[in-house]
């Protein structure tokens, strides 16, 4: 929401890895790796949060701009255990992938309520759990294809939406600066 220090950690990676690292967690992954997951995972969350924690991770600095720039190790984290969880669905019972994609939906639900997510925004991100749930569990392949496409697009729109709203915040925030006047400084540089 900001890159000065009253921003708070850019950990936003799209739903669909929220999703696919509740599938790795219902996974056939050991109990060893699902334990070290949630804990690094867990840590870092901690880290956000707790001040000492953040300022171990600056060397003891205050940063100027970009707080919580280890929060880029995070979304490396959803990404890599989200990628896994979707490789290995085959593998996962269906009361497990329910389970899974359920407690998925329901901390973007969440997470949506707290950040007072609205709009279309809020629509497409929860077409995009309903679809992605479905597709899931869905046991016709024809039907799995279907629901497949509707959340791939849902998914590009929640993308698109979702990096328009950061860039129109940061607009909001520092103010960029039209073509029409950077054209205008640049001749005047050139003359």
């Amino acid at each position: 929401d900001s890159i000065t220090n009253a921003g708070l950690p850019s950990i936003y990676c799209g739903s669909a890895v929220l999703l696919g690292t509740a599938l790795f967690f219902a996974g056939r992954a050991g109990r060893r790796a699902k334990i070290a997951a949630g804990l690094l995972l867990g840590g870092l969350l901690l880290s956000f949060c707790v001040p000492l924690l953040d300022r171990v991770w600056h060397v003891f600095q205050v940063p100027n701009w970009f707080p919580y720039r280890y929060a880029f190790g995070y979304c490396g984290l959803l990404l890599f255990f989200g990628y896994r969880g979707v490789t290995e669905c085959a593998g996962i019972s269906l009361a497990r992938k329910f389970g899974a994609l359920s407690a998925g939906c329901a901390v973007i639900a969440f997470s949506a309520a707290i950040f007072k997510l609205n709009g279309l925004l809020a629509w497409s991100t929860a077409g995009l759990c309903v679809c992605a749930a479905l597709a899931v569990t869905a046991r016709r392949a024809s039907a799995r294809g279907a629901l497949t496409i509707t959340a791939s697009v849902l998914l590009a729109v929640e993308l698109a939406l979702n990096a328009n709203a950061l860039a129109a915040g940061l607009d909001r925030e520092f103010g960029y600066q039209s073509n029409a006047s950077y054209r205008a400084f640049q001749m005047q540089l050139d003359a």
